[in-house]
């Protein structure tokens, strides 16, 4: 156990235990950098009963690290944020967003049983947060469903925390994805059958996801003997059966006979009422009156469908009042309250979404909270928005570039470049994936560099990194000839910033694929004028135009060492490192 006041990696100050996990304690810490507080959740590896496996410690520590890249991909209004990792001897620290509110467990441990109506709201919320990592490419799996690991904030809304053993399921090698380390950190009674033999797949976290809700509804575990998930009417008669159907089939034995997807099971959970027997019997009894209103009603269509065509009026009406008040607005609040009713008004148009990017960009600073708020309106209505394929690559383009530009997610990192760029990719491979796209040509070159910078590490730690370099080179170069032609002081710097970086990092690399000295060094001499020709208008552009011009002798110093013998360069193992 961890004393207050330690501190860990000269950052995070220990403030006390805030929670108890399966392998360690979760502690509240200071961070003494930012002034900011964050979970660290303990992995203490001595806890961890490996007899029935042919693992080691250093097996499981080395899995838990290769995941860290993993998961700082994820981003989701219900879904906690790993920042950090620290390992130390046995023991694996993970850093993540301090959530306000109780564990699930800790809710059912001091009220029982939960109302159903609430059961199904946060049953909606997580069927959500893992519909979303279920569609990553590649598909994540959480693997970890159960009270424990999901917070109940003060508005109602749900959190899934701890990560910490989340894992890829990669479809095109296999069915499941087999892992010795999925029996060993396997929750009995919440885990699927399929956990217990080593294997996972995203229908997997279906069964966890029935068992949760089963305990939170019932107030038995399944954790406990009998370790099973029963009829939830069996246990509490008055209970749904539409709820008890959903939850029946999601805890199949038999993945085939659960829910294809998360997004399946919402769909029932949304309407779980339309297959209660009791809504049966209800609508049943109102038959009659049904057909004894039907002539009545036949006779007032007419005047019904008039009315319905006023109503729709009177929406587009709302929304467009909504969107020009925003406009004329003298406070950015004000202006940001008036977007999200005109979205309430209508999800399924684009000026409000895309007058909050504005917003948020008008500051150079797009914060953690400012992404929370933007994700929690538009997840929800994303299938719409995207039926709208034009419209939909205009506003996930421009989401992409806030990312890519001005995003700060909390941690300090405003200045890592490379992790805006990651963190922008999900918008930039949307937005280019959309045939007929106005700007297919400048998106296209976003998504390729997104895409390289997100799996350059990977690839060079597998040796398969020959032959990506000369296109990344290429997309560098068309990205200079679009900053320079914007009249935006960001986008120029911040572009000059990772050409300077990419060949202060890779000048071996872009010559093993072919790269000329010349055009390397013409490349560095064009972004560093185009930045020094930028007016900086803020310190902190000043600062970034000033650093671009400090760093270009050790930059063009890299390139000459590049060239230095005449030995073939091979494309393997990772030199440098990016700013």
């Amino acid at each position: 156990m961890l004393a207050s006041g330690t501190v860990l990696d000269d950052k995070y100050k220990i403030e006390d235990v805030v929670g108890k996990g399966g392998f360690g304690l979760v502690y509240r810490a200071n961070d003494l950098k930012l002034n900011r507080i964050w979970a660290v959740k303990e992995i203490d590896f001595d806890e961890v009963d490996l007899s029935s496996s042919d693992l080691t410690h250093d097996d499981l520590i080395k899995s838990f690290l290769v995941e860290k890249e993993i998961l700082s991909r994820l981003d989701h209004p219900s879904i906690v944020r790993i920042t950090d990792m620290i390992q130390n001897d046995d023991r694996i620290y993970i850093i993540m967003d301090y959530v306000e509110g109780e564990s699930l467990d800790k809710v059912i441990q001091t009220s029982g049983p939960q109302r159903q109506e609430d059961v199904v709201d946060w049953g909606i919320q997580l069927c959500d947060a893992l519909d979303y990592i279920h569609t990553c490419t590649p598909p994540i799996v959480y693997r970890d469903m159960k009270p424990n690991n999901v917070m109940l904030r003060p508005d109602g809304t749900v959190k899934l925390i701890d990560f910490g053993i989340a894992r890829e399921f990669h479809p095109e090698s296999q069915n499941m994805t087999i892992s010795a380390e999925t029996k060993v950190f396997r929750t009995q009674g919440y885990s699927s059958p399929e956990q217990s033999q080593g294997a996972f797949e995203p229908r997997s976290d279906i069964y966890s996801l029935g068992a949760t809700l089963y305990h939170l509804v019932t107030g038995k575990s399944p954790a406990e003997p009998p370790y099973v998930v029963e009829p939830i009417r069996q246990v509490i008669p008055s209970l749904s059966a539409g709820l008890e159907t959903i939850i029946n089939r999601a805890t199949q034995q038999n993945p085939a006979n659960r829910y294809a997807t998360c997004a399946e099971m919402r769909y029932d959970l949304e309407r779980y009422e339309s297959v209660d027997e009791a809504h049966t019997r209800k609508l049943r009894n109102t038959w009659r009156m049904f057909i004894g209103l039907l002539i009545a009603t036949l006779a007032f269509l007419a005047a019904g469908l008039g009315c319905l065509f006023a109503a729709d009026a009177v929406r587009s009406s709302d929304y467009g009042i909504w969107i020009d008040r925003a406009s004329k607005e003298s406070t950015a609040q004000a202006a940001r309250e008036d977007y999200l009713r005109a979205i309430d008004v209508d999800p399924s148009r684009f000026s409000a979404y895309l007058g909050l990017v504005e917003l948020y960009r008008d500051d150079s600073s797009f914060t953690y909270e400012e992404e929370e708020e933007l994700l929690a309106v538009i997840t929800p209505h994303l299938p719409v928005l995207q039926a709208q394929s034009e419209s939909y690559a205009e506003l996930a383009f421009d989401i992409g570039k806030l990312y890519w530009y001005y995003f700060d997610d909390g941690t300090g990192n405003s200045e890592n470049r490379i992790g805006r760029i990651k963190a922008s990719r999900r918008w930039m491979n949307d937005a280019a994936a959309i045939d007929g796209f106005s700007q297919a040509g400048l998106v296209r070159v976003y998504s390729q560099i997104a895409d390289f910078n997100n799996e350059i590490v990977a690839r060079i730690n597998e040796g398969d990194d020959a032959g990506i370099y000369e296109p990344y080179f290429r997309s560098l170069e068309e990205l200079y000839a679009i900053s320079v032609n914007e009249d935006n002081e960001v986008i120029i710097l911040e572009s000059a910033g990772l050409i300077e970086s990419a060949l202060y990092t890779y000048p071996r690399k872009f010559r093993a694929d072919g790269i000329g000295q010349t055009e390397m060094q013409d490349l560095l001499q064009r972004a560093v004028a185009a930045a020094a020709s930028v007016v900086a208008t803020t310190e902190k552009l000043d600062a970034k135009k000033a650093e671009i011009e400090r760093s270009n002798a050790a930059v063009i110093q890299a390139i000459d060492n590049a060239f230095v013998d005449s030995r073939p360069v091979a494309n393997a193992g990772q030199e440098g490192y990016q700013r």
